[in-house]
């Protein structure tokens, strides 16, 4: 658990001026923060994590799928204490980044009333992608977050 923090912490203050990761850097670091739940909680939670080739190098807002996760957890593990799954979903879905992050945890309300994570998600897609994301929560046929962002940009080396 003391890596797992550790590799949090440096991907935090390490890139503290940088906007943007890549999925996969992304990915890596949520799959960083689900091993420190993973230890916290024991048997209770299971995750997996699926990405497209070919999104791999895009670029999204740092830290933008962790409050998701954390909420999965929070609302699904912490609130019911039971088994919570985890599914993270990353890929091209016709000319957009698709995110998806899916969990067996309550329902969403009706009336949704997004916290600071969520709020800082919209906050981030406003300044680095405005005009050119949607975010959708959804609870039926399943339940689950999904983030669609039109503007694929892909980390490049500069020449």
């Amino acid at each position: 658990m003391t890596v797992a923090l550790a590799d949090l912490f440096r991907y935090s203050i390490n890139y503290s001026d940088h906007n943007y990761s890549t999925v996969k850097e992304e990915l890596e670091m949520t799959e960083v923060y689900l091993q420190i739940e993973k230890i916290r909680f024991e048997d209770k939670l299971t995750y997996s994590i699926s990405l497209a080739n070919d999104v791999s190098q895009y670029l999204v807002p740092r830290f933008m799928l962790q409050p998701i996760v954390e909420n999965a957890v929070k609302h699904g593990l912490k609130a019911t204490g039971k088994m919570t799954e985890i599914d993270i979903e990353v890929k091209n879905g016709n000319g957009s980044l698709q995110i998806s992050v899916g969990d067996n945890g309550p329902a969403f309300p009706d009336e949704l009333v997004p916290g600071y994570g969520v709020k800082s998600i919209y906050d981030k897609l406003d300044l680095l992608f405005p005009d050119n994301y949607e975010i959708h929560f959804s609870n039926h046929p399943s339940k689950k977050v999904s983030i669609y962002i039109r503007k694929l940009i892909k980390n490049e080396p500069a020449v």
